[in-house]
């Protein structure tokens, strides 16, 4: 199976989503009224979405890393007069 770059890339949307999913789920459990294999299924689901909310938290943050990396030298060049 392929990978096109946008699959890479984080987007807002899917991490709202699957925040939302998450908080969703919580409640659900939070009450207490499911039965046992829903539960466990809920659940399961539930860290499914933590884990894609995980990762596209980290590609955001090396995203930002990767930003950050190339104003600093931007800014060395400039200071050293090149660019």
């Amino acid at each position: 199976m392929e990978r096109d770059a946008k699959s890479s890339e984080w987007r807002e949307e899917d991490f709202e989503k699957n925040f939302q999913e998450l908080e969703s789920i919580v409640q659900s459990l939070e009450k207490g009224e499911l039965t046992l294999n829903d539960f466990v299924r809920s659940y399961q689901k539930g860290i499914q979405s933590l884990k894609k909310c995980y990762e596209i938290l980290h590609r955001a943050e090396k995203k930002i890393f990767t930003l950050k990396k190339e104003l600093d030298e931007l800014e060395i060049q400039e200071f050293r007069g090149g660019g």
